[in-house]
């Protein structure tokens, strides 16, 4: 079964881009279909401007295009919250790291699922 896998990523995206710190200010979303052992990156998709308590704007952009996970180093508990409620699995990646070493890590197993207390203090 495949699934399509969202990182919020540093520009220009693409499987060697970085990881982006924060998932609401991240400037791109890579995203990545894994199919059994299979990771490839199928897109890139500019980051969503908005305004402080706008994230909900990035989980539509994502949920429209079949994301069904999301790996992150933080957000907010707002799109936290969003992507739960929208169907999109979102995991921990507390590591620095290429999006190609962030599949890899969750392919592994390696990355537990966010919890609201990981979320960051000042967004929503």
């Amino acid at each position: 079964m495949s699934m399509i896998v969202a990182i919020p990523s540093e520009a220009p995206g693409g499987a060697e881009a970085p990881l982006s710190a924060h998932f609401g200010q991240c400037p791109t979303f890579t995203l990545a279909k894994i199919d059994g052992d299979q990771a490839e990156v199928i897109e890139v998709v500019p980051g969503v401007p908005h305004s402080h308590g706008g994230c909900m704007a990035p989980v539509q952009l994502l949920a429209g295009r079949g994301v069904s996970v999301l790996i992150a180093a933080g957000m907010g508990r707002g799109p936290l919250m969003g992507c739960l409620r929208s169907g999109i699995t979102v995991h921990l990646c507390p590591a620095p790291g290429t999006v190609t070493e962030v599949l890899a890590r969750f392919k592994a197993g390696e990355l537990p699922p966010f919890q609201p207390e990981h979320s960051c203090a000042s967004h929503g």
